[in-house]
């Protein structure tokens, strides 16, 4: 059939089935709902539970390709199995192929940890998070870099995935914005779309974007807030100063306090913010995650 609009890539689709007489079907069937964790060791081994419907005996499991071990179809609606191993912080579709030939996937069902990145780690449920959503892959080596600083131009991508989602791609950069970042850039085009959405004017003079330079605590509660609210949005003001270090006579406090009411953030400890510190990786995946109500 020829679908009557414009479907996005990735999109999930279901459909109905109405005969002569009017009687219209239920939905098409998914057979795979949901898994349980979402997440594990790269090496394998996480006990999983697969929900769904239709599965049938000796029904079997891939995850990213890779077959599941130990899979027992305990009903129609549930399998258990464990993890096979994957790569290092990657995300995984997951299958459930029947007998038949029937089978039916859960798109990023799985993310492979990072290696720097194990379940006790403090960041794991918001990194786990970005990962899911595919708005990072790490910085290579099968790590996240969660102790790393977030780089002005890593953030420019951080926030248009996120406000834009998955598919989004920014229109390529044709005209050079800041002296420090040429269309050769890999991060140009992202970088400019800040600008043209009015989310950033750059760093110093205005003529310059410092792409390399970490992003402070205080630019990335700008950063976000215009970026999730838009263009024109201004906090309240500051009227109760709750950190030592953000008196209400700063540029940057509104902003930080408005972070703090939405349950964001509550500082770097011992009363503080921080303001002028850089955030690491770890931390923008939890300030992300929160700003924007990541599913």
């Amino acid at each position: 059939m020829t679908l009557p609009t414009t479907v996005e890539p990735g999109a999930r689709i279901t459909a109905t089935a109405t005969g002569p007489s009017g009687n219209t079907s239920e939905f098409s069937q998914r057979l795979i709902f949901s898994m349980t964790p979402a997440s594990g060791p790269p090496a394998g081994g996480t006990s999983l539970t697969v929900n769904g419907m239709l599965f049938a005996n000796s029904a079997t499991v891939t995850i990213g390709g890779a077959p599941a071990s130990g899979v027992t179809v305990v009903n129609s609606g549930k399998i258990t199995a464990s993890a096979p191993s994957l790569a290092a912080g990657t995300l995984n579709d997951v299958t459930v192929t029947n007998t038949d030939g029937t089978s039916g996937t859960l798109v990023n069902g799985w993310v492979a940890d990072f290696n720097d990145v194990p379940g006790s780690q403090q960041f794991y449920y918001y990194v786990t998070k970005l990962v899911a959503n595919e708005i990072t892959v790490g910085v290579g080596g099968g790590n996240y870099g969660v102790g790393q600083p977030t780089l002005r131009q890593q953030m420019a991508v951080f926030l248009l995935k996120t406000k834009h989602g998955l598919c989004y791609t920014p229109p390529p950069c044709t005209t050079q914005i800041f002296t420090d970042v040429p269309c050769t850039l890999g991060f140009a085009p992202w970088i400019n779309e800040l600008v043209a959405e009015g989310i950033t004017g750059g760093c110093g003079n205005g003529t310059t974007y410092c792409p390399t330079n970490p992003v402070l605590r205080q630019q990335m509660a700008v950063l976000l807030l215009r970026a999730f609210e838009g263009a024109g949005y201004t906090p309240p003001a500051c009227v109760t100063e709750t950190f030592s270090d953000v008196p209400c006579s700063s540029n940057f406090a509104p902003w930080i306090y408005e972070l703090v009411a939405r349950n964001i953030t509550a500082g770097c400890g011992g009363g503080k913010y921080c303001p002028t510190d850089s955030a690491n990786r770890g931390q923008m995946a939890t300030f992300v995650v929160k700003t924007f109500g990541l599913p």
